[in-house]
Parts: structure tokens; sequence; C-alpha cells
């Protein structure tokens, strides 16, 4: 029979950690920072301007591992706001994106 009680009065194992692969890539502090910013750049705009129908946008925000992959983002997030919100909300938040990406890519 399964009992809390002896789940939290069980001994702790210890996990094996798991080897690096030569494969898995190591990313600097500046990356993961810029990754970041990119990132929460992303699921702010699509949370208060395109809500329910930026989902499918927000998934793609969630797949993407590396920074080339949420710069890819950016064109489809423009039509989402453009067909949303109109041309100057759409230009607006994507010259705010560009800003973001020129100051990453100067370091």
């Amino acid at each position: 029979m399964f009992s809390v009680y002896a789940m939290r009065h069980a001994p702790a194992t210890e996990v094996p950690e798991v080897p690096q692969s030569a494969d898995t890539p190591t990313f600097s502090p500046a990356d993961i920072a810029a990754f970041e910013s990119l990132y929460y750049f992303y699921t702010d705009v699509i949370g208060k301007h395109l809500g329910l129908r930026g989902y499918m946008l927000q998934v793609k925000v969630e797949k993407a591992t590396d920074l080339p992959a949420l710069l890819a983002l950016r064109d489809p997030l423009h039509a989402a706001l453009l067909k949303a919100k109109g041309d100057i909300t759409a230009r607006a938040i994507t010259s705010q994106l560009d800003q973001i990406a020129d100051r990453i890519a100067a370091g």
C-alpha cells in the first residue's frame, strides 16, 4: 500500500549525474541573458496584444531553443500584430524588437 508518510521519511537516494555529450552546446551568460530578454519580450507582446489569437505563436516561442529560433519569429509576430492591431502598432512593436536584436548583435 502506498503511504505518503513512508515517502516523506524514506532515505534520499542519490541521482546519478548525467554526463554531457560533446554535441550539447554550451551558452555564455550573455547568450542566456539575450535569450531571456527576447523570450520575455515575445511573451509580453503576445499576451498583451494578441491574447488567444497569439496562442500558436506563443507555442513557437516556447519551442525555440536558441537566439536564431527566436529571431526567426519576427515576421510571424509582425504579421499577427498587423492583423490584430493595425499597421502603426505592428511597426512600433517590431521596431522595439529590432532594437533589442541590434543590441544583442552589438554584444
